[in-house]
């Protein structure tokens, strides 16, 4: 057996879980999650590589997540514009409506964009930092300061003073300042 074929068995056995539950801090729903790390871990090791050791792999793994679910959602808005040139039944129930007066955290964090929720997903949850994200999301530092304080400020629209939550790094690794009015 190959290395790259050992590899994938440790990261399917051990990692899977974390996996899933990485995705679904992205997706919001755990068969989506699923779907995207299946898809995930086909497309690292479908070119056979040695990534080294499981950490590397793993660190592949949850990068290539990242990448699809912005490419998947990019997908998703282009259907959106273009579906109504598609013909729907009478009876079609439309979306539901309200949304509740108290909002969990994760109900908060799917109202962000696609990578405003990628750059809140690495920095709080991956404890990654400016440069890292830029790295991982192929955007500039700039750029994600930008989808970050866009985030933080939507979600503290969203939560309010929720008891516990705390959206400002402990560190000055991400210099995020409201803006006055």
């Amino acid at each position: 057996m190959s290395n790259w074929k050992g590899t994938l068995e440790q990261v399917v056995q051990t990692r899977r879980g974390s996996l899933v539950g990485y995705a679904y801090l992205f997706t919001g729903d755990r068969a989506a999650a699923e779907d995207l790390v299946h898809d995930a871990i086909i497309r690292t090791f479908t070119r056979a590589r040695d990534l080294g050791n499981i950490h590397a792999a793993e660190g592949y793994v949850k990068r290539v997540i990242a990448t699809q679910f912005i490419n998947s959602t990019r997908s998703a808005k282009v259907l959106r514009d273009k579906s109504h040139l598609i013909a729907t039944p009478e009876g079609t129930p439309g979306h539901a409506g309200a949304v509740a007066d108290s909002v969990s955290v994760e109900a908060a964090i799917m109202t962000l964009t696609p990578r405003e929720r990628a750059c809140i997903v690495l920095r709080f949850y991956e404890d990654q930092t400016v440069p890292e994200m830029a790295r991982s999301l192929g955007i500039a530092e700039g750029t994600i300061k930008r989808y970050l304080h866009t985030a933080i400020g939507r979600l503290h629209e969203v939560l309010g003073d929720t008891p516990g939550l705390r959206l400002t790094p402990d560190d000055n690794r991400v210099a995020v300042t409201p803006r006055s009015k």
